[in-house]
């Protein structure tokens, strides 16, 4: 990991997924000054990721014939140049449109990124290279409200944006002059290369059902802790240190379970991804029981943790099979299904929010995770039932 493009690439993806979350303390601020529903948050947080879940897969297959560097560099320029432009909405239409766009501008740096660095990856330890770039994702996001919250109470709120603009700006610059361009090699083309024959694959289809769920409970936190921290009636700085205590969490447990997924066999590693959402979604159904800073804090904790068991082993299985159909399209496809996970999110949780109540709305998550695991658990048995016959086949 002593390699400068493994620092480079940390960096791009830390400033990449500052954007995302560096708005979580403004929520508060946004609902009263235009007076939102839950839906209309969620729909804040959602438009970051639908326009990821729309042009990731493309830019990713495209990047694997054309190269990685431009798209990483001129991506973080297009972000800077976006960040910007918050200063200047002033409704929440206007609002969604610049996070459609923040969206749009981090699938050329993060998933391209993600696929430059499963390249270098050396064979074996994919998952402690992939561990170390999911921390920088979480390591960005859980910066990213302890900055916003810092420059709204020394400065002011545009400030939060100049100064997101200026670290993308900045990171353009040194991927331009010290990131080496990845060679341009274009996947094998035979049937497991298509993404249309790769999605019939089990696998595949377990890899983008675990995906959607996988930012689930990180989106819940993102999106909706604020107002549970509200309701108890703590100051708006509190649900700022909660949703970094949780994203934290996921960072210190990323390493030690990124090792445990370069020595899991195969269908261990399922296990440990059903292991992950189950930890979330059991966190999730008694976190509007908490009735303090110290059950809120321990709640996130948990859905921190059980968000780091589950991350590198996926992230492991995308590389793997990236090595032979082409690295872009791969983690693109994994990226897909995480920023439709990350959309589909907030915006159920604020419809339900606005139908029943803050409680219903992290009882409604908590079970759609726990129906993408028993999905997963379906292909995962479709995928033994495939490996027993294919050895009953070698052996006649």
């Amino acid at each position: 990991m002593k390699d400068r493009r493994f620092f480079i690439l940390f960096m791009v993806i830390f400033v990449s997924a500052l954007g995302f979350s560096i708005i979580a303390p403004l929520i508060p601020m946004y609902m009263r000054e235009m007076g939102e529903s839950g839906f209309g948050i969620g729909m804040l947080f959602a438009g970051y990721s639908i326009s990821r879940v729309i042009f990731t897969p493309i830019i990713g297959e495209i990047s694997d014939r054309k190269g990685r560097k431009a798209f990483i560099s001129g991506g973080l320029l297009l972000y800077a140049l976006v960040s910007l432009s918050y200063i200047w909405a002033g409704n929440l239409v206007i609002l969604a449109v610049v996070r459609f766009l923040h969206g749009f501008s981090s699938v050329l740096i993060t998933p391209i990124a993600l696929a430059y660095g499963g390249e270098i990856a050396k064979e074996g330890r994919e998952g402690r290279a992939m561990a170390l770039f999911n921390a920088a994702i979480f390591t960005g996001i859980g910066t990213g409200p302890l900055l916003g919250a810092f420059m709204i109470h020394h400065f002011d709120q545009a400030a939060v944006f100049y100064v997101l603009a200026s670290l993308a700006a900045l990171s353009s610059i040194v991927t331009l002059l010290f990131l080496p361009e990845t060679e341009r090699v274009r996947p094998p083309e035979d049937g497991f290369a298509h993404l249309g024959a790769l999605m019939k694959k089990d696998i595949l289809k377990l890899l983008v059902v675990w995906g959607v769920s996988a930012p689930m409970g990180i989106a819940v936190v993102l999106s909706f802790v604020p107002m549970l921290s509200a309701r108890l009636g703590l100051p708006p700085g509190r649900a700022s240190v909660i949703i970094s205590v949780c994203v934290f969490m996921i960072v210190l447990f990323l390493e030690p379970f990124g090792k445990l997924a370069d020595k899991a066999r195969k269908y261990q590693k399922f296990f440990i991804l059903f292991t992950g959402q189950l930890v979330i979604s059991v966190a999730l159904l008694f976190s509007p029981a908490c009735d303090s800073l110290a059950t809120l804090l321990f709640a996130a904790a948990v859905i921190g943790i059980g968000t780091a068991v589950a991350y590198p082993v996926g992230s492991d299985i995308a590389v793997l099979i990236g090595r032979r159909v082409g690295m872009g399209s791969s983690i693109g496809l994994l990226s897909a299904s995480k920023s439709a996970g990350a959309a589909i999110t907030p915006i159920v949780a604020g419809l339900v929010y606005d139908a029943f109540g803050l409680n219903a709305a992290f009882y409604c998550i908590a079970i759609l995770i726990l129906v993408c695991k028993l999905v997963c658990y379906y292909y995962t048995g479709r995928l033994f039932e495939e490996r027993r016959y294919n050895e009953k086949t070698e052996d006649r």
